[in-house]
């Protein structure tokens, strides 16, 4: 994220200056532009920018960081925490729409069923790689999915269940994906070789293309469809809040290093069975039951 907002708004304007002679004033007009088209994009840039700027005093490359009493005024505005969840019915219509569109396909649909199914990151998900996954697992995990600490944004590994469904369409990306090392590999020829893997921006471009009909989302929003949907099916918020990788707030979080993994596997066979009665349409009302496991 750091290195796709330097390439698309600061290169571009300060790549050719030297350092020193960039002022507050031109690093404003920079913030301001990129806040009209993309405010929450410029808030992030700011944050960037005050650190690289930092680095060039750090290295008597400037005498002064230019961003340095700049706060979220000055970029795109404080922001609004979302509160966006997709309900049952909005995810029915999202499946069909997507089943349905001759340019969105499979590996993109497997990808929204896996970030939903799973509740990580887009990042997360597109950068992983084949040696992560246990397709066999241990006799005390299971199959499980083993993110290491430099690819979370807590920075500490994630240990993730696989449940069968899961791991079949796993099994179908990695058909898709030949020989690659990622499970989902780069689409296009990049002559300059950035990355392996399926662009960062790609999935959301897809599924901006598709006519679905259901009220503006993202797909940052799908974490929280999954987290409000377990909390429907009766998951204690702890295991609730581990399956989407957060630490544990408070005394319970510097006490219990429990990692909840077989109530989490409990948890998204729950939610695995109810999204793939969504996908295929069917409307089933069970009662909640809140069991021990969970």
């Amino acid at each position: 994220m750091p290195r796709r907002h330097l390439d698309n708004y600061l290169l571009p304007e300060f790549g050719d200056r030297v350092p020193a002679e960039i002022t507050a004033a031109d690093a404003a007009r920079l913030l301001a532009k990129v806040s009209r088209r993309a405010p929450t994009a410029a808030n992030d840039l700011l944050r960037f920018m005050r650190r690289v700027f930092r680095f060039g005093v750090r290295r008597h490359l400037l005498t002064s960081n230019p961003v340095a009493d700049f706060d979220q005024q000055d970029a795109g505005g404080p922001e609004r925490k979302r509160r966006r969840a997709l309900s049952r019915g909005e995810l029915e219509d999202l499946f069909k729409a997507l089943r349905e569109s001759p340019s969105f396909g499979g590996e993109n649909f497997l990808a929204i069923k896996l970030l939903l199914a799973l509740g990580v990151r887009k990042g997360e998900l597109l950068k992983a790689t084949w040696d992560e996954f246990d397709f066999e697992g241990r006799p005390d995990t299971g199959p499980v999915w083993r993110l290491p600490s430099n690819r979370t944004k807590t920075g500490e590994p994630l240990t993730i269940p696989l449940l069968p469904e899961v791991i079949e369409w796993l099994q179908a990306l990695r058909l898709i994906a030949g020989g690659s090392i990622h499970v989902f590999p780069k689409r296009r020829r990049d002559p300059r070789n950035r990355c392996l893997h399926v662009g960062i921006d790609t999935l959301n471009a897809a599924l901006a293309s598709v006519e679905h009909g259901i009220p503006h989302f993202t797909l940052h929003d799908l974490r929280r469809t999954m987290r409000t949907h377990l909390a429907a099916l009766g998951v204690r918020s702890e295991v609730a809040e581990r399956c989407l990788g957060h630490k544990l707030r408070g005394v319970e979080g510097t006490y219990n290093t429990h990692d909840y993994l077989s109530e989490r596997r409990a948890a998204l066979e729950k939610w695995i069975a109810v999204l793939l009665d969504i996908e295929r349409g069917e409307r089933k009302v069970s009662p909640i039951r809140r069991t021990a496991t969970l």
